[in-house]
């Protein structure tokens, strides 16, 4: 993972390139999925960190 300057690490390097809008609104679901996985994985990584 990449990180920046304050060591923080860059979690947009995980996410996967913007969708087009149009599919966002067919799919409801991916958008909140993604932002679980998110928090889930943030939570995750300060948890190895610390």
């Amino acid at each position: 993972l990449s990180t920046d300057q304050n060591g923080h690490c860059n979690v947009k390097s995980l996410e996967t390139p913007k969708r087009q809008s149009n599919s966002i609104e067919e799919e409801p679901g991916l958008k909140l999925l993604d932002m679980a996985n998110g928090s889930w994985l943030a939570a995750r990584l300060n948890r190895i960190r610390n």
